[in-house]
């Protein structure tokens, strides 16, 4: 499991599923972003998200990952509370 909190995050988790491709979490310091990203191309692979915990139930796709031909990513803004991102197949 993996957290990024401090400074205006409240906290962003990527929970690493046994077997998935990794998930990094890169701070984007002068755009106040982060950048969640996985090996391109992962195919059967989906990020999912969830604002409850990571033992919710309440797990959603993510509708838009972009790819640069080399990792799959999202980039976010700080979130209202608390936010954490899996790989699913």
């Amino acid at each position: 499991n993996y957290t990024l909190s401090g400074g205006f995050w409240s906290s962003i988790a990527v929970v690493q599923t046994p077997g998935a491709p990794l998930l990094t979490i890169t701070l984007n310091p002068q755009l106040s972003t982060i950048t969640i990203s996985w090996p391109y191309p992962s195919t059967g692979w989906t990020l999912q998200e969830n604002t409850n915990s990571i033992s919710s139930a309440n797990w959603n796709d993510h509708p838009y990952p972009q790819d640069n031909g080399t990792i799959k990513y999202i980039t976010v803004s700080p979130p209202a509370g608390n936010r954490f991102y899996r790989l699913k197949q």
